[in-house]
């Protein structure tokens, strides 16, 4: 019967509001530790841009690789969510071990306090999750690793055009993007890193692609052969196979002069598993590359690719 009430509640999607000047931004480390100085120039780029941003404490905690237990690791996380003042929580970084907080997240708590919750990497684990048992709308994007070192310095100018609700209400033309098969499907955007999106087949949490547009990353220095394996692991589980659109980040693992014995790239690994009669992006900017841009977990899009430009067009806006 939980589960039962719990499939159905999720069906109503829940939207958060959007951001403005002044909005207060929790930062939370669901993952890996995060080194001091990360924490601090991303904290003032976020602040520069205009917002108030609470560093958690947990975020100081490390425990292995990992910032602090399980359970410190999802009270944190919890705090933000039921805490008032806090507009919007994002990730410090990714790494490994969002996951593990699953069992310790209190759904009932972010279904009632609904607010925007930003990740990708090994965040894709709780924005697929919690979207899924809760329909809060949850957004592939930044983190707070995204907005200095060696990213685009225009990644935070992306959060806030995206995140204050302009953007997402006009079609968006993607220049660093390029059309791989031509097209226009429309549908649910879902999706997020490979890896972990295969993690999540055979568990409650599994993300349905049926009429979706389906958006894939991989993660930094990956091996050709674990991207192909995670790729057809998606193919044969017929992730693949009722899609409307599909979105490919730039696949830093796998570059297109692999060396060894592939001797081909992730462009002919899309020509195997992907039929040509739905429009195909790729090099899109939605992962571990210099540029990534937040994408609304749920919410109807439409991709269209020609052989001059990739748009992607929300259908409805992500906030209430």
């Amino acid at each position: 019967m939980a589960d039962f009430i719990i499939a159905f509640m999720a069906q109503t999607i829940l939207k958060p509001k959007p951001l403005q000047k002044g909005s207060r931004i929790g930062v939370v480390s669901p993952a890996r530790h995060a080194p001091q100085d990360w924490l601090t120039q991303g904290k003032a780029a976020l602040e520069e841009a205009g917002y108030e941003v609470f560093i958690h404490p947990q975020n100081r905690n490390a425990d292995y690789q990992l910032a602090g237990t399980d359970q410190q690791r999802a009270k944190a996380l919890m705090e933000c969510f039921a805490d008032s003042s806090i507009d919007a929580i994002i990730s410090a970084r990714g790494g490994i071990g969002s996951y593990r907080t699953v069992p310790y997240l209190d759904f009932d708590v972010i279904r009632e306090n609904p607010k925007i919750f930003c990740g990708f990497s090994d965040l894709t684990t709780l924005i697929n999750t919690i979207h899924t048992r809760t329909g809060l709308v949850t957004f592939h994007g930044p983190m707070l690793l995204s907005f200095f070192k060696n990213n685009d310095p225009a990644n935070i100018n992306h959060f806030m055009n995206f995140f204050n609700g302009s953007e997402p209400s006009n079609p968006i033309r993607y220049p660093t993007a390029e059309s791989f098969f031509e097209g226009k499907g429309e549908g649910r955007l879902v999706g997020g890193n490979i890896t972990l999106l295969q993690n999540l087949i055979g568990t409650r949490d599994e993300v349905n692609t049926d009429g979706a547009i389906f958006y894939i990353e991989d993660d930094d220095g990956e091996k050709p052969c674990e991207v192909d394996r995670a790729m057809w692991h998606l193919k044969n589980s017929g992730k693949f196979d009722k899609i409307k659109g599909l979105i490919v980040g730039e696949f830093c693992g796998f570059r297109e002069d692999s060396a060894g014995p592939w001797k081909y790239s992730v462009h002919d690994l899309i020509r195997e598993l992907i039929p040509p009669t739905i429009p195909v992006a790729v090099h899109f900017p939605c992962g571990h590359g210099k540029s990534i841009v937040p994408l609304p977990l749920g919410t109807m899009a439409r991709l269209e690719t020609t052989d001059k430009q990739v748009v992607l067009t929300c259908l409805e806006s992500p906030f209430a």
